[in-house]
């Protein structure tokens, strides 16, 4: 989690939106990414959950794709 103070005579027009990203359906692997402005300050949190220790070598693919989607 990082919190960032705005300088003062800054002005946040816009933040981007927030994001999940599932490397499937089961979610054994997601990103999220929440970003949140108030005030002077903003707050923005990413954490990766990884699920599985384990994946076949059919499913590498998949990981890779996921990996450089983030």
């Amino acid at each position: 989690m990082i919190t960032m103070q705005v300088p003062a005579g800054y002005v946040v027009d816009e933040i981007p939106k927030q994001a999940t990203v599932k490397l499937d359906e089961e979610g054994s692997a997601v990103f999220e990414y929440f970003i949140a402005s108030s005030g002077n300050t903003i707050s923005i949190r990413s954490r990766i959950r990884i699920l599985r220790t384990v994946f076949q070598p059919d499913e590498y693919y998949r990981l890779r794709d996921f990996s450089i989607s983030l």
